[in-house]
């Protein structure tokens, strides 16, 4: 009798031992399976960046941008540097030189200085309504065109159709401004 029970017993363990040899197995299996697809997917991931107005989607990845991306956050850009009075021009360019690369931060911060200078002189206010954008994804690369209006107190002075040029750099799935420059009309 014992040892009928001894077989069962020892029948029970080797049954138990082989479902959790076979669900290691099968463990392991998945565990290799998903490492190996997140080491195919490394570099492809895409990181979804929501600016301050969303009007239309966007996708930033590691190495580039939707074109829409470009042309929102160029606006949002343009918009810091244009939309301005000379109260909240120190404000609006403070907020702007955060994204600002590195190697261009001192050419674009004199640039930025001398318009702070300029609207203090002639106590102007700017708006610029931006009406056509043309985007080079790969140079990262914008043109915005639109009217940049020009008013002493409330009164306008000047609306003229003005091009800037925004050429950004993108390092790990961040933009940065590189240079913001108007386009002479010629």
């Amino acid at each position: 009798m014992n040892t009928q029970q001894s077989l069962e017993s020892y029948h029970r363990v080797l049954t138990a031992r082989n479902r959790l040899l076979l669900g290691f197995v099968v463990a392991s299996g998945l565990s290799f399976l998903l490492g190996f697809s997140v080491f195919c997917l490394i570099g492809r991931e895409r990181v979804v960046i929501v600016p301050p107005i969303v009007s239309r989607d966007f996708w930033v990845a590691t190495d580039t941008v939707s074109d829409s991306y470009l042309e929102q956050m160029a606006e949002f850009f343009a918009g810091l540097l244009l939309n301005v009075t000379p109260n909240s021009f120190a404000t609006r360019s403070e907020h702007l030189l955060q994204h600002v690369a590195p190697n261009a931060y001192p050419t674009l911060k004199t640039q930025l200085v001398e318009q702070k200078l300029e609207l203090e002189r002639r106590a102007m206010s700017t708006t610029f309504h931006p009406s056509s954008f043309k985007v080079d994804r790969k140079k990262l690369l914008v043109e915005l065109k639109g009217e940049l209006k020009i008013l002493v107190g409330k009164a306008p002075v000047e609306s003229q159709t003005k091009t800037y040029r925004i050429q950004f750099s993108q390092h790990f799935g961040r933009l940065y401004i590189q240079q913001f420059s108007e386009v002479p009309h010629g």
